[in-house]
């Protein structure tokens, strides 16, 4: 058994977070699919512009009284995305021929596509992913993933 392989919390003390990553994340504005071995592809999600990320305050008052102060964080609030920071040796997936991403080269704060699509482990998957054109709206790209077996 691998355990989590997320460390907690998603949660992050700047309010700035938002406006950081979001011009880091490269694939925007784009549909997934979905291929089950031996079937054709579906498609898994709407078109997905970009995330949607909050960030909130709360002023917290010490145990004992005194000046409370206020503290900003920001949150990924996405149901397709989720950034989480991985755990040191996590295991992300698996194809025939072993770990879908290397461990070493996987931990610390990744972005993460959500398939709620409705799966079983054991299925053997690839994913589509189309990206458009943000002004033309034409496809102008399309990437494919390795075959991997759902958990």
């Amino acid at each position: 058994e691998t355990g989590d392989i997320f460390e907690e919390p998603a949660l992050f003390e700047n309010i700035r977070m938002c406006s950081y990553i979001q011009p880091l994340i490269k694939i925007k504005n784009f549909i997934v699919y979905r291929q089950e071995a031996g079937n054709d592809f579906l498609q898994v999600s709407p078109l997905i512009p970009g995330f949607n990320c909050q960030t909130y305050s709360e002023y917290i008052v010490p145990p004992f009284g005194g000046p409370g102060t206020w503290h900003f964080y920001s949150m990924i609030r996405d149901p397709f995305y989720s950034f989480r920071k991985l755990l040191s040796g996590a295991i992300i997936g698996q194809t025939h021929e072993g770990e879908a991403i290397d461990p070493a080269v996987a931990t610390g704060p990744r972005m993460f596509y959500l398939d709620h699509y409705p799966s079983k482990a054991g299925m053997t998957v690839r994913y589509k992913i189309i990206l458009f054109d943000i002004a033309s709206g034409e496809p102008k790209k399309e990437l494919t993933s390795n075959w991997l077996i759902l958990n």
